[in-house]
């Protein structure tokens, strides 16, 4: 059975964020490696104990990790209506930053009042929105977090590569190269 275009999308999106994650890490660091409660577990394909407090992180197997990012990450903020050229990228945001901020930061690229909540106003915008402006957005909220907290400064280099690897593999995918 073949899968429609944006299935493939969906499928190689996912399986692109995930090794870019990569496996178990625990970093005193990043905050996300601590559940709510100050409990030190880790990160594990880009799950952290802060969002998932109550799961086994050191333990998490590749298809728990997989369907976590389907259920959780791509079907709560990739529209069918949406641009292909923007989903990858939207659902990178959405797993590194939350649905809310992932769709906060489409707003702004969209032009619209960016309170994170995806209604007629923003759907009526949606298709205003490009790659490279989300990129850009991106890559303005991680300069945000930086000035708020400089000891996050360590990481930016790392941020804004990512999204490049992102914008990258879009472009190959929508030019069927992946």
């Amino acid at each position: 059975m073949e899968l429609s275009f944006d299935k493939y999308v969906k499928e190689k999106s996912i399986n692109r964020t995930l090794e870019i994650e990569g496996g178990f890490k625990k970093e005193a660091t990043d905050r996300g490696d601590f559940t709510p409660n100050g409990e030190f577990k880790g990160t594990k394909y880009g799950i952290s104990a802060r969002a998932y407090p109550h799961l086994d992180i050191e333990n998490l197997t590749r298809a728990e990790a997989l369907d976590v990012y389907a259920r959780d990450y791509w079907d709560k903020v990739v529209l069918p209506c949406y641009p292909i050229e923007i989903q990858p990228m939207l659902f990178d945001m959405a797993l590194n930053h939350g649905v809310k901020r992932a769709n906060q930061i489409l707003q702004r690229t969209i032009g619209v009042k960016d309170d994170g909540i995806i209604g007629p106003i923003s759907l009526s915008q949606i298709n205003k929105a490009n790659l490279l402006e989300l990129c850009n957005e991106r890559n303005l909220f991680f300069a945000e977090i930086v000035s708020a907290r400089i000891s996050q400064s360590i990481y930016i280099k790392g941020w804004v590569a990512r999204t490049k690897k992102i914008a990258k593999f879009t472009l190959e995918l929508l030019q069927n190269e992946i």
